[in-house]
């Protein structure tokens, strides 16, 4: 696991958004943040469902 660039980062939330826009079932979550991936192994992250 490694941290991602602003870009990879952007995407990393925008996809799972637009997947809840589309599916009312569909499920996802946004990883907001993560500690140091070569020490540690916990992401933070919120879970989402569409409406």
């Amino acid at each position: 696991m490694t941290y991602l660039d602003v870009g990879k980062c952007q995407t990393s939330w925008t996809s799972p958004l637009r997947l809840l826009e589309r599916d009312a079932d569909a499920i996802s979550c946004l990883t907001s943040s993560i500690t140091d991936p070569t020490n540690s192994d916990f992401v933070f992250c919120w879970p989402l469902q569409g409406p």
